[in-house]
């Protein structure tokens, strides 16, 4: 088994863009609001919310696209209130059951980030998608 310090140790992907499709999270047969995707791993993905999960909780991650469609299940492994206070929500992070499909399907907008994200999730401006496209992060 791996422990939660070897899983931190592992190399995480920021998307240099947003994929071509929608990614939506769905818990106890709710769909959650993502605000933004924060990194993919060999584990799972860590994502942003407008609202904190019970751990652990079994969570769909469904992403469609033109041409793939995925439905992955997993358990929040971890939720915490956003750093930056009440008004940015909550960081949730996912471990997925095959977290290599996601890797595969987003292969063509990952890349290479230090096992710490720095840079914050693009946030949801009123009135737009709830899947913005990410920028590449800074250097």
């Amino acid at each position: 088994m791996v422990t939660r310090a070897e899983k931190r140790q592992q190399q995480r992907y920021r998307l240099a863009r947003h994929p071509d499709g929608r990614v939506f999270l769905r818990s106890a047969g709710e769909e959650c609001l993502i605000y933004g995707i924060r990194d993919v791993s060999n584990q799972g993905l860590s994502v942003q919310l407008d609202r904190a999960l019970p751990v652990p909780s079994p969570v769909e991650i469904e992403y469609r696209a033109p041409k793939l469609a995925l439905t992955l299940n997993g358990m929040v492994a971890w939720c915490k209130e956003h750093p930056d206070g009440e008004d940015s929500g909550y960081l949730l992070g996912v471990e997925l059951f095959c977290p290599q499909i996601l890797l595969v399907a987003f292969r063509d907008v990952l890349a290479v980030s230090a096992p710490e994200p720095v840079v914050p999730p693009v946030p949801v401006v009123e009135g737009e998608s709830a899947h913005p496209p990410l920028e590449a992060p800074a250097r």
